[in-house]
């Protein structure tokens, strides 16, 4: 995996840590946290993007201001950020919240003529090409039930048809 594009909140999270001096950090902000090991360890090797919410979560478990090391969105505040509105969160974001952003940053802002679902899609069909399992692609896609994500994989029905094939017998 490459490294992601200069986030700011990925640098603010960073410099916090060093100013802490954490001497294990991904296993003391997980236990202060309560977020995945994987993830926060994605974050200081800026492979991932820092949510909102993991920096106030952050924020508050180790009871440190963050706003002297750079600024960032406050969550809730209602100011949409360049790179960071379609940041997976612990916190839900209502359908036409997401539809309104999308319009705003996407349609308008990038002017790429294609909703929302439609790049979901894609991105669904492009995964399951790479050989990426379906439980992966749900947990991606914020789904509950594979059977959600399968709705979106147009392709599936071909790669099924191709492994059997492969891998089937003549009968």
């Amino acid at each position: 995996m490459s490294n992601i594009k200069k986030d700011n909140n990925n640098e603010i999270l960073i410099k916090a840590v060093q100013k802490l001096q954490l001497r294990f950090p991904v296993a003391e902000i997980q236990r202060a946290t309560g977020y995945e090991k994987g993830s926060i360890s994605s974050f200081l090797n800026n492979k991932k993007p820092v949510s909102d919410n993991f920096l106030q979560t952050f924020s508050e478990a180790f009871k440190i201001n963050l706003k002297e090391f750079g600024s960032f969105r406050e969550v809730g505040k209602g100011n949409i950020g360049k790179f960071k509105d379609f940041i997976p969160a612990p916190t839900h974001v209502k359908r036409d919240t997401a539809t309104k952003r999308w319009e705003t940053i996407v349609k308008k802002g990038l002017g790429i003529d294609m909703n929302m679902y439609s790049m979901k899609k894609a991105g669904a069909n492009a995964l399951i090409l790479a050989n990426v399992s379906i439980n992966a692609i749900k947990d991606l896609a914020g789904h509950t039930s594979e059977v959600t994500t399968q709705i979106y994989i147009t392709n599936l029905k071909e790669i099924n048809r191709k492994e059997i094939l492969e891998k089937g017998t003549d009968f």
